[in-house]
């Protein structure tokens, strides 16, 4: 090939490589003006997030005996 055809590839090619890698710029910008403009809490998910079930420690435990004891009735019966 001649150095003509080398030098308009080249051109064309580097006009192409510039069109892509602005478009990525655009789309970087944007993507962090969208971030930087919108609640942290929302970006990270917060809003998504269940609350955990307290527990109630009011409540009285059940001895394991008397679990036992009433899988073991159950069982009698059958």
């Amino acid at each position: 090939m001649s150095n003509r055809k080398y030098k308009f590839y080249i051109r064309k090619s580097h006009r192409y490589l510039g069109v892509f890698i602005g478009i990525q710029f655009l789309f970087w910008t944007l993507g962090g003006l969208y971030f930087s403009w919108t609640d942290i809490d929302q970006i990270h998910g917060d809003d998504f997030k269940k609350e955990k079930a307290k527990i109630d420690f009011k409540k009285e435990f059940i001895s394991p005996k008397a679990v036992i004891a009433e899988i073991e009735n159950a069982k009698n019966l059958w």
